[in-house]
């Protein structure tokens, strides 16, 4: 993919939708540990840079998810926003640009990225918790990587990366050339 994609789709959903693609690496890629530290960091922490603006401060979302897909191919690095009542989905993809080249050129803190750490660190003991847990784990992980402690080795590379690097990282994958963008718009209903 060498530019961005968007398409425009019609849905009777009371409020309009934003969704973005980056696309990214497999699971096996060096890059790919540093994607739910990322993700954390920008998004899906309590205080991260997007949540905080687009839901609490500039009050344009409703809700705001990210992931990456855990793939052994190559995937994507997903990011939905749920705007509110009257926010239009192209005023949420304006506002997200902004937001994220905002938390980019601001950097990540070492107390940002420790907390983050810190809760994939539990994140992935807590999904250890259970035998079923245990299993679903470490069976993804042998049927992805030929190995059940990979998972470890996926967080021992996350502790790894430091500002600089998360930042070369998000700047390479998370580039608007790189993205395939849904803007879900609200359909009039006819009686």
């Amino acid at each position: 993919q060498r530019k961005e994609r968007r398409a425009k789709l019609q849905l009777k959903t009371a409020t309009e939708r934003l969704e973005i693609g980056y696309r990214s690496v497999g699971m096996r890629h060096r890059d790919y540990a540093a994607f739910e530290l990322l993700l954390r960091l920008l998004a899906n922490a309590r205080s991260a840079p997007l949540r905080d603006s687009l839901i609490h401060r500039r009050e344009l979302c409703l809700d705001l998810r990210a992931n990456a897909t855990p793939y052994e191919e190559d995937g994507l690095i997903e990011f939905g926003l749920n705007g509110r009542p009257g926010v239009s989905a192209e005023e949420l993809l304006m506002a997200f640009d902004e937001e994220l080249e905002k938390a980019l050129s601001r950097g990540f803190a070492q107390a940002a990225i420790d907390r983050a750490l810190n809760h994939l660190e539990f994140q992935l003991y807590s999904e250890l918790d259970t035998a079923l847990g245990r299993a679903d784990s470490l069976g993804f992980y042998d049927a992805i990587f030929g190995r059940p402690e990979a998972a470890f080795d996926l967080f021992d590379a996350a502790r790894g990366l430091n500002a600089s690097a998360l930042e070369s990282i998000a700047r390479r994958y998370l580039s608007p050339r790189r993205r395939s963008v849904v803007l879900v718009k609200s359909a009039e209903e006819t009686a």
